[in-house]
């Protein structure tokens, strides 16, 4: 392109001007630049024009036609193109009819009408059989193939490209003859014909291999993928389309991605992988989205091109028309011999600019390869970089993470018979869990029935609070949100020790500190929590069951369990016995969408030794795993907790982490794990 700028700023307003002008504007139409295309076609047309330069005007009506086909114009298209087929007609220059009857033919096939697309396509086709044109005749032929392939007679289709295929044989085009055996390969298994359809796909592998088509083999792996899906050899068809995804990736064919991402998908559900056909499906979604983003912006660009084209040809129609009055008057004093000889030369000129070209394409495209290489060498450097960078500061993340959550030696102080299995997803999680005793205040001389007790006799102000959260998101997201509602339920339990008013305090102070609102824009970052206290309670016949305090002579052991939970709840299995009491939660979240007033309910739950309560997250239940990849569920999780119930609570929490281990082996851990289990 900078050649032609060049030859634009020196050459005189001749015949050379007019042609760098609209070889200028067919490269800016490659790079969909319609507004320059436009004006420097248009500019070719005027001063060809002027010169009586026919050849020139029949150029730049040719590229003002592709201009409106790359826009989805056709009826303006076509009346362009018809314009440029009515000068190279005077001028009796064959290759460019077979040129100008093919791009009629193409746009008659996207307008729908076969008829029409089939009488020009075999109007190029007759041309350049005549002057021996192989590449045009290939051409030709596939066009035919295509418009047939688009009326649906496959039989046609067959016939077209299998003429196609012997003329790049003739030429010794192996690229074409790859391209061929691949759209062979494609009808025959259009019309079922399996056997036949694969061992065409297999030539054109063969081929594309040897001369390393890369674009070429992406599209043959996914129709021999498509092919074995059929047949039923779903191993095979996984193996095809994995390899097809590999080199679409590699040469960042989006389309090739979409369409071998689908066939992938229901290989691996019909091997009976869910896991894999899900990840694949939402891969096929991924891609087929941003195509269509793609292609939504582009026709965006193009209406708003067409209409300023529109308003422009309106006026140069007009301007046009009082220039021919006057053309017309002037066109016979030309010297028609001069401009004779100019188009002879500039023929000459033009098929060397051609030819260079082409050369420096090929030299350009084989540089850029080694430079994209060399590129992506780099950038493979530079992310494994950032990635380790990234990695060093999510695990300091930990640390901080792990400094704030209470030690599991500090919680089994307080309660030894206790676990806490936490297993983040991520080397930072959303999940965490909390513990704190309240300090004990003796009453003054006097004063000894002021104390805080709750109705069942339960000293509240020693009392130990413990819970499970799950915040929104895992990773460092939900690492993030755990920090502020470990800190905002660290400030709850020190104002308040009924559990329904701290969970309202901390509802009321996360949506505070992330200022959630009605508004559309506000997060809707929360948690959902399950919190206990327990605290000892005076009963004949025993003492108390909480560490620090000392039994009581005359009393038998017991606790106090009070619960509060949003959207998680509370197990509960009485000593003896093999069923599982559920304490339901408010089905409310904290923060997110919840009102700032919303009140969280309270429960009393009496507890003697030998019981065993739970609070978890969802994590355990909601993993995938198993020999048929299904989720866990929260009655399997029940019926695990059940048959572990008389084991001791540290062999408890081995058993659960088992498995889990065991369930979800050969698949990725979906959440955080958070479960707490104490025997009192």
């Amino acid at each position: 392109m900078d050649s032609l700028q060049k030859v634009l700023l020196t050459a005189k307003p001749d015949t050379g001007r007019v042609n760098a002008l609209w070889l200028l504007a067919r490269d800016y139409d490659f790079l969909f630049e319609f507004s320059k295309t436009d004006s420097l076609a248009n500019a070719a047309l005027a001063l060809a024009d002027t010169l009586h330069y026919k050849r020139g005007m029949a150029y730049a009506y040719t590229i003002l036609g592709l201009s409106c086909q790359d826009r989805g114009v056709y009826a303006t298209a076509l009346e362009y193109e018809f314009k440029a087929l009515a000068i190279c007609e005077t001028i009796n220059e064959p290759k460019d009819l077979g040129e100008i009857y093919n791009l009629i033919g193409v746009l008659y096939d996207d307008e729908g009408d076969y008829p029409k697309a089939l009488e020009y396509h075999n109007k190029a086709l007759d041309i350049r059989r005549k002057i021996n044109d192989k590449e045009g005749v290939a051409a030709s032929l596939n066009n035919i193939a295509c418009v047939y392939g688009d009326k649906g007679d496959m039989n046609k289709v067959v016939d077209y490209f299998t003429q196609t295929l012997k003329q790049f044989e003739e030429m010794g085009d192996k690229s074409g003859i790859g391209t061929s055996y691949n759209n062979l390969g494609g009808a025959y298994g259009f019309m079922g014909n399996y056997a036949k359809s694969e061992e065409e796909l297999k030539k054109a592998l063969a081929i594309q291999l040897e001369i390393e088509d890369w674009s070429g083999l992406a599209r043959t792996y996914d129709n021999l993928g498509d092919i074995s899906l059929k047949q039923g050899r779903y191993k095979e068809a996984v193996d095809y389309e994995n390899k097809s995804l590999e080199i679409a990736h590699r040469i960042h064919s989006l389309e090739v991605v979409k369409e071998a991402e689908e066939p992938l998908s229901l290989a691996y559900e019909k091997l009976g992988d869910g896991m894999k056909a899900l990840e694949h499906y939402k891969l096929y979604i991924q891609a087929r989205d941003s195509l269509t983003n793609k292609e939504n912006t582009r026709k965006s660009v193009q209406a708003e091109m067409t209409f300023e084209f529109e308003k422009k040809q309106a006026t140069a129609k007009a301007d046009q028309d009082k220039k021919d009055v006057v053309q017309k008057e002037q066109a016979h004093k030309q010297q028609l011999v001069i401009y004779f000889i100019s188009g002879i030369l500039l023929l000459v000129f033009a098929f060397a600019v051609f030819a260079y070209r082409s050369y420096m394409q090929k030299q350009k495209a084989n540089k850029e390869l080694d430079n994209r290489n060399h590129k992506l060498e780099s950038a493979y450097h530079v992310i494994e970089e950032k990635n380790r960078e990234i990695t060093d500061s999510i695990n300091y993340a930990r640390r901080i993470q792990q400094a704030i959550l209470p030690s599991v030696e500090e919680i089994k102080k307080a309660l030894p018979n206790s676990f806490v299995l936490y297993k983040p997803k991520d080397i930072v999680s959303g999940d965490f869990y909390f513990f704190h005793t309240a300090p004990s205040h003796p009453s003054p001389p006097g004063k000894e029935n002021n104390k805080q007790v709750s109705p069942n006799g339960g000293d509240l102000e020693g009392a130990i609070f413990l819970a499970a959260a799950d915040c929104t998101g895992h990773g460092v997201p939900g690492a993030f949100m755990s920090m502020i509602g470990s800190e905002k339920l660290r400030d709850a339990v020190q104002q308040h020790s009924d559990t329904g008013k701290i969970l309202n305090a901390v509802n009321k102070g996360i949506i505070m500190s992330l200022r959630q609102s009605g508004e559309q824009s506000s997060t809707r970052d929360g948690m959902d929590i399950a919190l206990v206290s327990l605290a000892p309670i005076n009963a004949p016949q025993g003492g108390a069951l909480l560490s620090g305090v000392p039994p009581l002579e005359g009393y038998r052991e017991a606790a106090l369990l009070q619960f509060s939970g949003a959207y998680r709840p509370l197990y509960v299995i009485r000593k003896n016995s093999n069923e599982i009491e559920e304490i339901k939660a408010t089905k409310k979240a904290i923060g997110g969408f919840t009102e700032d007033d919303t009140s969280f309910d309270a429960n009393e739950v009496m507890l003697h030794e030998g019981d065993i309560f739970y609070i978890f997250s969802d994590g355990y239940a909601d993993q995938f795993g198993g020999k048929e990849g299904k989720k866990l569920t929260t009655k399997r999780f029940k019926e695990l907790l059940l048959s572990i119930k008389n084991k001791p609570m540290h062999e408890q929490e081995k058993a659960l982490d088992g498995f889990i281990e065991e369930w979800k082996t050969g698949r990725e851990q979906l959440d955080d794990i958070l479960v707490i289990g104490v025997r009192v």
